[in-house]
């Protein structure tokens, strides 16, 4: 089943209205411009969107790193919003005027991967934000199979980080953690914290988290958690953290070379290690660690539909908690001040922007 639309969102100046919309030109060059609002197409919703969260992946596009994202494209994937026209029968549970968060990938729906039920690695996938025009902007068209009614308590700044989280739910999903069992994460940025928060609710006994910038370890000790510094870290103080338990699953949401090896060297003999971040170079492993201990290296990528869903349970049922992640609000008017604010490294974590 082909879970969005392909590339083709053009912007269309000159045909009906126009909007705001933060348009990406090339590296380092984005510009806050009058473009063409979406005309909504069979299968499709337009969503006038509330609030849109900054990725990594979007400050990969804006350095001009990312190989996909061809200029001009609107940025963004972490968004929530309203419907405000639909065509389409497939989705008779949504309506206009529905509150809604968007899964934002699309596949070819033919391959063996897609049939089998994997979509999200479908060799053709694609992203609203980087293979398409996505929700740095006032409407958005979006496939009526991406869409994700809220629930009334959810609100819509929780909306546009339901994203970020089906990504650590994956990663969790992937690891197979049993409830009791321990659990280190390698990096405290936002998909680390929200790794961290999906273990503990899937029933981690400890969650141990590394990290080496001083404001995001303070983060994730006034959330409850064990914490401590990249520097010096050993095998051994990590034990004492969990009163001397073996790590059953280490999480890798830091995505460094440094990171790859730490892992090895701190999860028991026949346990995981799940790669949640996206590495863009090749690292070193131990294999020779990997092999005697039978440990596993699985990879998690992005989310299925069913992740999806699950991520916003867990936000309406509470089970995490995602206010203290979001450090930074801007209007759109403002968003480049936001892709700053994070490639600066001003103590932020989540930055969104309202639209």
């Amino acid at each position: 089943m082909v879970r969005g639309c392909p590339p083709g969102m053009e912007r269309q100046k000159g045909e009906g209205g126009v909007m705001k919309a933060l348009v990406y030109h090339g590296k380092r060059d984005l510009r806050l411009e009058e473009v063409g609002e979406p005309q909504c197409e069979e299968g499709h919703a337009i969503v006038r969107v509330s609030f849109c969260g900054i990725c990594g992946s979007d400050l990969t596009i804006y350095e001009g790193k990312h190989v996909r994202a061809k200029p001009p494209l609107i940025l963004g994937h972490e968004f929530s919003g309203t419907i405000v026209e639909m065509r389409g029968k497939e989705r008779p549970d949504l309506k206009v005027g529905d509150r809604v968060t968007v899964e934002p990938t699309f596949s070819c729906g033919t391959c063996d991967l897609c049939r089998s039920g994997s979509p999200h690695i479908c060799l053709k996938k694609g992203l609203y934000g980087v293979d398409a025009h996505g929700g740095f902007a006032q409407f958005v068209k979006v496939s009526l199979r991406g869409l994700h009614r809220l629930d009334d308590a959810v609100s819509f700044e929780e909306g546009a980080m339901v994203e970020p989280l089906a990504v650590a739910l994956r990663g969790v999903a992937i690891s197979r953690l049993s409830v009791g069992e321990t659990a280190v994460v390698l990096g405290g940025g936002p998909i680390g914290l929200l790794t961290a928060q999906v273990a503990r609710a899937a029933g981690a006994a400890e969650v141990v988290l590394i990290e080496p910038i001083p404001f995001r370890r303070k983060m994730a000790e006034e959330m409850g958690f064990s914490v401590l510094d990249t520097e010096g870290v050993t095998r051994e103080r990590v034990l004492e953290r969990t009163g001397g338990k073996e790590i059953d699953v280490v999480f890798d949401a830091a995505g460094a070379p440094s990171a790859a090896l730490l892992g090895t060297n701190l999860v028991r003999r026949t346990g995981r290690i799940v790669i949640v971040a996206v590495y863009k170079d090749l690292v070193p492993y131990d294999l020779i660690t990997l092999g005697y201990g039978e440990i596993q290296v699985l990879g998690s990528c992005i989310y299925t539909f069913k992740d999806f869903a699950k991520a916003h349970f867990l936000v309406e049922k509470r089970r995490v908690d995602l206010h203290p992640l979001v450090t930074h609000r801007f209007p759109l008017s403002q968003a480049l001040e936001g892709f700053k604010t994070l490639l600066e490294g001003r103590n932020a974590q989540k930055v969104l922007i309202q639209i």
